[in-house]
């Protein structure tokens, strides 16, 4: 064959072979471009801002969304795929890119507006804050809303104050007035919605009268020519160095009985007492003083008294006497005359200081009952009686001659009592702890010592303590420091109620007390609850406690033998169905210092060898802070000591509670155990 026949030969082979190699792989430059572009928002209607995104198209393999606010784009995307993003309230706009099968992109953007709805529902409750008449509390709800804000009217240029739903918000204002509150429910957005309430801030007076609070409003109202209002002292010396007096201005010319009045909250009490006492000064000496005291809504009810100045350009006090007039009636406004029968001549006269005045003996703490000069008047409630009475067992820690006596009678209401109001306010900055000596046919009855605000009875702590001995005088005391009601003891508690067996209604049964005191304060004893615990002291209230089913009593020690030959101990019964996990407390004023000791020692008396008895010590504010060590005891019938180590617990927290259980884990079996002497090991 020639050469050239050859060569041509191999060139159609090459050719029909490229034919078929192009005819097997696709042109991919030829691939469509994705095409009809599309994004569909669906918005949420809670005001999240969340929002469904759903991208379209044709000859798309993938999709990626950039959400135009910012943020990272969401990553491929297949074909029929939805995805979700949070968008703040405004108008973004949304870029979409598709690619096809060889990686080709095309692009659409779309705007997106996020808008929020207003809130709805919007409920605002504006309540006075208790024991404070300046101050009010905030709460509100709505719908839709992310936080409330709150203007309370007193300052044009106030900044609103924030806050969430199910919070209060507190707010004092500074004078007396009539307000426009207005809370405003913002939706996360520019959607709003407001309430409007009118807040009218009042603040009573009451006597005495000092004229010294600047927050109150001393609304005088002025008659037949004379006018009064409060000023700075302009002549004090030792008569009165009060800063604010009122100025009682009797102008030339003006009535004889020209004068001013101010009207107090609440009827003057006269229970107490049945004179009025008032600073003056006048500018002459024998100016007569009148004070009249009125009804509020019967002029024509009233009483009045006149003295005569002894002194001239000086104070003076002078005593106005009401004890023979009607004092049945009711009477709120104290009415004030300078120099009455005698027309105006211009001159001014002053007072201060419009009081109650010879109270004589009055009831305070302690309360001892013994008083010749006072009247105790304790009112009754609930079914219960009171009466005074000769001590009926005047032993052990109660001597006094005359105590009060209560019968819960048969039938009367679980919360049946008798209470006293005092003419002053506990001074809990002394001692926040009261002690009661109380005498109970029964151990284990809960005693409800109350003290309450003298004019609101929505303001008041309630502290029960239960009896621990039967047929006997023991002390109970009190800790109303701390308490959820009013943990600091800033307001005002001028009334005591006694309760006996509260929470169970009455069955006839006579109880008696005496000696409300503050511990430590004026005769109130120092009674300490603190390790050793060993239940000798008549006078040392050991606050227990049982729980659980068990009972717990102080007693006289039924086997003073061996080790233990204490005259009191304490006794605690199991009786049958007790639970497992009952037991008995006793509550210290103080953490325990395991600081020198991490070893606890109680001496205990079981019928029954083998019984385990397990201590804990608790923190008084968290029981779930505790640390527990069992021991078994050895023997029967007779009294033995166990030693208790709580080296391996938590030693950095407090613990101030000491629990006992024996046979804990085993339910009740009318079983009777005694315990004594809970102290440290040295």
């Amino acid at each position: 064959m020639k050469l050239n026949t050859i060569f041509y030969f191999l060139l159609l082979v090459l050719a029909i072979s490229a034919c078929e190699d192009e005819l097997m792989m696709p042109d991919l430059d030829s691939a469509a471009m994705p095409s009809e572009l599309s994004l569909d928002f669906q918005i949420t209607g809670d005001n999240t801002g969340t929002v469904t995104v759903r991208p379209g198209g044709q000859a798309v393999t993938a999709f990626s969304v950039d959400f135009g606010d910012g943020g990272a784009a969401s990553g491929n995307l297949a074909p029929g795929e939805t995805i979700t993003h949070v968008y703040d309230e405004g108008v973004y706009t949304v870029t979409l890119e598709a690619m096809n099968i060889n990686g080709q992109t095309t692009t659409y953007t779309e705007e997106l507006t996020v808008s929020f709805r207003a809130p709805e529902n919007l409920n605002v409750s504006v309540t006075p804050t208790a024991g404070n008449p300046l101050s009010i509390d905030v709460t509100a709800t709505a719908d839709l809303e992310t936080n409330f804000l709150v203007y309370f009217g007193e300052d044009l240029d106030e900044e609103p104050v924030s806050f969430q739903e199910g919070e209060t918000v507190s707010y004092e204002y500074g004078n007396v007035g009539l307000y426009q509150l207005v809370v405003e429910a913002r939706s996360g957005g520019t959607a709003t919605v407001s309430d409007t309430v009118e807040v009218n801030i009042t603040n009573p007076l009451y006597l005495p009268l000092t004229f010294e609070d600047a927050s109150r409003e001393y609304t005088f109202t002025n008659f037949g020519g004379a006018s009064a209002e409060v000023v700075a002292n302009p002549a004090a010396d030792d008569g009165n160095t009060s800063d604010r007096v009122v100025k009682l201005n009797k102008q030339e010319g003006s009535e004889v009985w020209a004068g001013a009045f101010v009207e107090v909250g609440d009827p003057i009490d006269f229970s107490q007492a049945q004179r009025m006492s008032m600073k003056v000064w006048a500018p002459q000496v024998g100016t007569p003083v009148t004070l009249k005291l009125e009804n509020a809504g019967d002029g024509a009810i009233f009483v009045d008294d006149t003295i005569y100045t002894s002194v001239a350009n000086q104070w003076e006090e002078v005593t106005f006497d009401f004890s023979e007039d009607d004092l049945t009636r009711e009477y709120s406004k104290v009415v004030v005359f300078f120099d009455i029968g005698n027309a105006g001549t211009g001159a001014d006269y002053y007072f201060d200081d419009v009081m109650m005045a010879d109270l004589g003996p009055v009831i305070s703490l302690p309360i001892t009952l013994e008083s010749d000069d006072l009247t105790y008047n304790w009112e009754e409630f609930g079914g219960a009686t009171f009466e005074l009475i000769d001590n009926p067992d005047a032993t052990g820690s109660n001597t006094s001659a005359k105590v009060g006596q209560v019968i819960k009678t048969e039938g009367a209401q679980t919360w049946g009592g008798v209470a006293i109001a005092l003419p002053e306010n506990i001074d809990f900055t002394a001692s926040t702890q009261l002690s009661m000596k109380v005498w109970s046919p029964a151990a284990g009855i809960p005693v409800m010592l109350k003290v309450e605000n003298g004019t609101d009875g929505d303001i008041f702590i309630e502290v029960t303590q239960n009896t621990t001995v039967a047929n006997a005088w023991e002390t109970l005391t009190y800790e109303y420091g701390g308490a959820e009601a009013d943990p600091t003891l800033t307001r005002e508690y001028s009334k005591v109620a006694v309760f006996f067996n509260f929470g169970n209604p009455g069955t006839g049964a006579t109880y008696y007390f005496d000696d409300i005191a503050q511990v430590g304060v004026g005769g109130g004893e120092e009674v300490v609850n603190e390790l050793p615990i060993g239940f000798e002291s008549e006078d040392t209230d050991y606050a227990l406690s049982a729980f659980g089913g068990a009972a717990v009593a102080i007693v006289d020690n039924p086997d003073p033998t061996g080790i233990n030959m204490s005259g009191r101990v304490g006794e605690f019964t199991k009786p049958t169905g007790a639970m497992d996990w009952a037991g008995a407390v006793s509550e210290l004023p103080q953490p325990i210092d395991f600081t020198e000791t991490t070893t606890v020692t109680v001496k205990v008396w079981s019928p029954k060898a083998g019984i385990p008895v397990l201590l804990k010590m608790e923190n008084a504010g968290n029981g779930d802070i505790a640390m527990e060590v069992t021991r078994n005891t050895t023997v029967a019938n007779q009294w033995e000591e166990l030693t208790f180590d709580y080296s391996g617990g938590d030693l950095t927290q407090d613990y101030s509670k000491v629990v006992i259980f024996f046979d804990f884990g085993t339910v009740g079996d009318d079983s009777v155990y005694y315990f004594d002497d809970i102290r440290q090991m040295p």
